[in-house]
């Protein structure tokens, strides 16, 4: 099903955008319109992909942190190794998920571009032509992480590129640091859930400067438009909590794995970790 619907053009209850009875189009403003639509369908999918990854297994790495490593028969050196062994695992998921997120992020926006640079004429870069495409910072941030993630092995060092130095500069993001520290305390520039909608609103921000052609998202305020994109990318039929925000009940991204207690009833209180 055709998941774009367009601004000022009329929609079935399930979604599919017909035009208004009465108009006449051109044979150029049909060739846009169905162009727009490939657009938003293949915007729509690719980041319907990561939302349901990614908060699938954001929940999966909730059911990790509550394991019972506590086990009364064992003594204390098995018990610290099984309570390192819970923490480690959850640490890792949670690393290689933002990280994943953030890489996928970028290819979207690289597709995108590449995309409408061969369809339809239009070029896009995040940094050298914007085209002040709306949540650019966003755009900025998620490319330049994918850049550290890919070719500085995850660790910011500000003199080692030009996106290492965005992120420091732009992002408020510790010189020196590796960028497992900024996912597991949640630092904003890997809020993942937030990404999502935006992106797809910038996509769409691409679309229409390219072709003309606008999605009805881009009519709504951003909280209106991110309870809807999060609606149609993860639909009700699909058990899984969805983020929203304003009067409807929101869903919280995630504690920090700090502060998430790998808890036990019977769990002694005086293990550490040393």
């Amino acid at each position: 099903m055709l998941c774009g619907i367009i601004s000022g053009v009329n929609t079935t209850p399930q979604g599919w955008s017909t035009y208004n009875l009465g108009k006449k189009f051109s044979m150029v403003d049909t060739e846009k319109w169905l162009e727009a639509m490939g657009f938003f369908t293949r915007i729509n999918s690719r980041l319907g992909g990561i939302a349901l990854s990614y908060l699938a297994t954001l929940e999966k790495i909730s059911e990790v942190t509550q394991i019972k490593w506590w086990d009364e028969n064992l003594g204390r050196f098995e018990q610290k190794t099984r309570m390192k062994e819970v923490g480690g695992a959850a640490f890792q998921f949670d690393e290689f998920l933002h990280e994943s997120s953030i890489l996928s992020l970028a290819k979207i926006i690289e597709d995108t571009s590449i995309e409408l640079k061969r369809f339809v004429g239009f070029k896009f870069d995040s940094v050298k032509n914007h085209h002040d495409v709306i949540h650019l910072k966003e755009l900025q941030t998620i490319r330049a992480l994918a850049n550290v993630i890919k070719h500085n092995v995850s660790i910011l060092e500000r003199n080692s590129s030009e996106s290492a130095k965005f992120l420091v500069d732009e992002c408020g993001m510790q010189d020196g640091w590796e960028l497992d520290v900024f996912i597991h305390t949640r630092h904003d520039a890997f809020k993942i859930v937030e990404y999502i909608p935006k992106v797809y609103l910038a996509m769409l921000d691409l679309v229409e400067k390219s072709l003309g052609i606008k999605h009805r998202f881009q009519d709504l305020t951003f909280d209106d438009a991110y309870n809807e994109i999060y609606e149609l990318l993860l639909p009700e039929v699909i058990n899984l909590s969805r983020p929203s925000r304003g009067s409807q009940k929101s869903v919280i991204e995630g504690a920090p794995i700090e502060d998430s207690r790998i808890k036990q009833e019977n769990a002694k209180p005086n293990l550490s970790l040393d």
